[in-house]
């Protein structure tokens, strides 16, 4: 195909970055919890994106220089981070063919994707949730 063929049959898509939704934290949340007991941690960074569960709700944050302050709150990785994450657990799969908790984990993943991260239009993508200056969390 040659540009001269794409812009014969060219069309338009609505093209935006992804952003985290209550209903993506909520579930991303419980995948989190999934993969804590199967013994992943995350080594958080200045810059590093996490929530913490308020009401029914929740509250995020940007990490800066209070990592030791982060018990209870779950990170928000950048959507490579979770394909990656996926990828490591598929090649792991075969290694504890009696544990359920990969194949689980990894469905829940391959659902989040399908529910929270495919193109939609504007009337199908959740309310984005906005960062709040982490000095915010200490007062």
């Amino acid at each position: 195909m040659v540009i001269e063929d794409w812009l014969e049959y060219k069309t338009r898509s609505l093209l935006s970055n992804f952003t985290w939704s209550e209903d993506a934290l909520r579930d991303w949340n419980d995948i989190w919890t999934a993969l804590w007991r199967l013994g992943f941690k995350w080594q958080w960074k200045n810059g590093d994106r996490y929530a913490r569960v308020c009401g029914d709700s929740f509250k995020c944050y940007t990490v800066w220089n209070d990592a030791d302050r982060l018990d209870g709150a779950f990170p928000i990785p950048q959507i490579h981070v979770l394909d990656e994450i996926k990828e490591l657990l598929i090649s792991h799969w075969d290694d504890v063919s009696d544990d359920l908790t990969i194949p689980y984990t990894i469905k829940a993943i391959n659902d989040w994707f399908n529910l929270h991260y495919a193109f939609r239009s504007e009337s199908g993508c959740g309310q984005p949730l906005l960062f709040t200056d982490q000095s915010e969390e200490k007062g």
